[in-house]
């Protein structure tokens, strides 16, 4: 979770891949605290865990850990797997939300996501009401928009969401169903942003990438195969991880129109 002053930000999904960029990001461009949900049985502990992910992307700078604010807990339990005081204090101390955790599993049902991308969801809008209002990044995916009514159109940001019935995997079905959560939210006055990244590829200036990704792995695959696969239209979408991390931050700090972005990106 992240702050735009000198108060508390706050961010989920600070242990994965895209997580750390963007919390290398806040870091950087902002002199605030940074409240970052991790499971851990202490303190020290979830400051380690966000450290050794950001080291393996060349990320960590010595002096982070005076930076960084960790809640231990869970992000598919109920208050984030906070205490109720531990809850509200977090609730007082944040100022600003960039929702970027969840389960990613391809093969996994819907019901296996729900806690953690619903639920999870649920519980970052209920701290971005309680105590004071609190601005909220939801980062979701591209995937949604990937369905059969939607194949070789133009989606704008003015379109409404795909149908929940056109949702091909437990993975999209929950992102669906956590955008809904956030769109509801919006129309009640949270000021919500949905961010729909594509794949999200390496590290354009290092080339550092994620090795648990399943597209790491496919090409993995194809290296030792010594095979690849002929595409129609001779190229690739992907997006560089810095790229998508500098722009969810900027659009959190409010700077998305110097970079020619938008609040929901991704999305058409």
């Amino acid at each position: 979770y992240v702050s735009s002053t000198a108060n508390v930000n706050s961010t989920t999904g600070a242990t994965g891949f895209l997580g750390a960029y963007v919390l290398r990001d806040l870091i950087d461009l902002t002199t605030a605290e940074i409240a970052c949900l991790v499971r851990a049985d202490s303190a020290q502990e979830g400051v380690q865990r966000i450290r050794n992910n950001l080291e393996q992307y060349g990320l960590w700078r010595d002096g982070d850990e005076a930076r960084l604010y960790p809640l231990i807990g869970d992000l598919s339990s109920p208050r984030l797997g906070l205490s109720e005081a531990a809850f509200a204090d977090a609730a007082d101390r944040i100022d600003a939300i960039i929702h970027n955790g969840g389960m990613v599993n391809f093969l996994a049902p819907y019901v296996r996501h729900e806690a953690a991308n619903v639920g999870g969801t649920r519980e970052v809008l209920r701290l971005a009401t309680t105590s004071h209002l609190k601005p909220v990044q939801l980062v979701s995916t591209l995937g949604v928009y990937l369905t059969e009514g939607t194949a070789g159109q133009t989606v704008r940001e003015s379109d409404p969401s795909p149908e929940a019935g056109d949702q091909h995997d437990g993975y999209n079905q929950s992102k669906w169903v956590s955008e809904q959560l956030g769109i509801v939210a919006r129309s009640r006055g949270i000021p919500v942003a949905i961010h729909r990244p594509a794949r999200v590829t390496g590290d354009a200036r290092t080339g550092a990438g994620n090795p648990g990704d399943y597209f790491n792995s496919w090409l993995t695959g194809c290296i030792q195969l010594g095979l690849g696969p002929i595409w129609p239209d001779d190229h690739l979408d992907m997006t560089p991880v810095d790229y998508v991390a500098r722009a969810i931050v900027q659009i959190t700090l409010g700077a998305g129109e110097t970079l020619g972005l938008v609040g929901e990106s991704g999305s058409g």
